[in-house]
């Protein structure tokens, strides 16, 4: 019975992850579950639609590059996971209607006046007419008549976005869009998601120190990339000393492609930041399971160590830590062939609030 009581109470205890630790473990399990392959060399800048604005990624795509769908239903499931996050209780395909006409709002918390609207789907065309009496969409005119009355409301254009061998980078855009909405319109602790929208920057190229049972090759292709063939299980040391051994900005593949860089030249800590990567792993042998690996950065600050893992090479860092300051990296590899494409891995750091 005591044993019951206690397991009962256990599950009745409040979380007491803080909104950035739930919403880094989003992102990172979304990262995982969709790919980043364009993270890497991705931009995210504003993208207007009437009197409301989101947030876009911008990469370069060689011409006849194809481009996919992107998930909606994905990307509102997501976003309600947000305002769950931000404590709010949505109720989701919300019935509104006033004298001129009547819409659906995808999430709305009648208790804060508070929710957000994805409008059209993610097939990049215009928006068509549903024949249901109520449209699953609103009009930029019915968007501005909803704020008028009070209704605090964010809205994104699925038209804005694509998917290229990478459902996570457009989905971050999305959220990255709404979290600043959020911090915004509600109480409590904000998210600074800036670092991973890369808002101050910088280049690291590492150095691999030879270790037995791993060899370091150049790709027959693109003498940018780097191989880690590992024979057997290895452990990979990178120290870093912060700053100075940062290099600039990584300039974009085509002049005035993106906005104008902001070097890092100052503290990370404070907001979240990121070590990116563009990577990929394969087996040794064709018939081979995909090897595992691990990630891990370490930092001594004010006496205290700070351990992070993760299982994919873009890390993205807790405010606690200070890529400014000297770090190691730490990589756990199995056998298997691990390629680090287009050069050095990319630092991205919130700007000075």
């Amino acid at each position: 019975m005591l044993a019951r009581l206690a397991l009962l109470l256990l599950h009745c205890l409040p979380s007491f992850d803080s909104r950035e630790e739930r919403v880094l473990e989003l992102l990172r399990n979304l990262e995982l579950e969709e790919g980043s392959w364009r993270y890497h060399g991705a931009d995210f800048v504003p993208w207007s639609k009437g009197k409301h604005e989101q947030l876009v990624p911008r990469f370069f795509l060689l011409c006849g590059t194809d481009s996919t769908e992107i998930d909606d239903d994905r990307f509102r499931d997501l976003a309600v996971d947000v305002l769950r996050i931000y404590g709010l209780r949505p109720d989701l395909n919300v019935a509104w209607s006033d004298e001129h006409g009547s819409a659906r709002l995808d999430a709305y918390d009648p208790d804060r006046h508070l929710g957000f609207e994805l409008r059209g789907r993610g097939d990049g065309d215009a928006f068509t007419e549903p024949s249901e009496d109520v449209r699953d969409f609103l009009d930029d005119e019915e968007v501005e008549r909803v704020r008028a009355t009070g209704h605090r409301l964010y809205v994104a254009d699925m038209r804005a976005y694509r998917d290229d061998e990478d459902g996570f980078t457009p989905a971050l855009a999305f959220l990255g869009g709404l979290i600043r909405f959020l911090n915004d319109n509600t109480d409590g602790d904000d998210v600074n998601l800036g670092g991973l929208l890369f808002e101050r920057e910088a280049s690291w190229r590492w150095t691999i120190p030879p270790v037995p049972g791993l060899s370091v090759a150049g790709h027959a292709f693109h003498e940018s990339s780097t191989v880690l063939i590992a024979e057997r299980a290895v452990t990979v040391s990178i120290p870093c000393g912060g700053l100075t051994d940062f290099g600039p900005p990584k300039e974009h593949q085509l002049p005035g492609f993106g906005p104008p860089l902001t070097a890092l030249r100052s503290s990370t800590r404070g907001a979240p930041s990121v070590v990116a990567t563009k990577f990929s792993v394969s087996a040794l042998a064709e018939d081979d399971p995909r090897p595992e690996f691990l990630v891990r950065y370490r930092q001594m600050l004010d006496g205290e160590e700070l351990v992070h893992e993760c299982l994919s090479s873009p890390a993205f860092l807790p405010s606690d830590f200070d890529l400014a300051r000297p770090f190691v990296l730490e990589l756990e590899r199995s056998p298997g062939r691990y390629w680090f494409h287009g050069g050095p891995a990319r630092i991205g750091a919130a700007a000075p609030r």
